[in-house]
């Protein structure tokens, strides 16, 4: 099996664009729509430095002592976490659209919604 999520979409998005004037709400915060066509994604990733070697586990000093907002963009060190996720019940509506740790798994019938059946 290959790839991963290749759409994230909505069923409706309403924009309130200053530059529709009919449908534009001086009172609500501005908002646009956005659509990215991105190709040769493959062809990218692969352009990207791969790890090769020297592979390691943290200690248990290193781990305490670690912080994701110190590794740059740009470091010649990368890191593999793996990590217990646990997200709040109020941030599951604003994380709908955009699934914050993707699965592999393959859905089921008795999985889909009433509407998705």
């Amino acid at each position: 099996m290959r790839g991963g999520i290749c759409l994230v979409g909505k069923r409706f998005a309403k924009a309130n664009n200053p530059l529709l004037p009919n449908s534009f709400d001086s009172s609500k915060p501005i908002s646009y729509i956005l659509a990215l066509d991105a190709v040769n994604l493959y062809g990218y990733a692969m352009s990207k430095p791969l790890p090769y070697g020297e592979f390691y586990w943290l200690t248990a000093d290193e781990v305490q002592s670690f912080n994701l907002d110190d590794i740059s963009p740009d470091s010649d060190i990368g890191y593999v976490l793996e990590v217990d996720l646990e997200i709040p019940s109020s941030q599951h509506e604003r994380q709908n659209d955009w699934p914050m740790a993707p699965e592999h798994l393959t859905i089921t019938y008795e999985m889909l919604s009433p509407y998705s059946k």
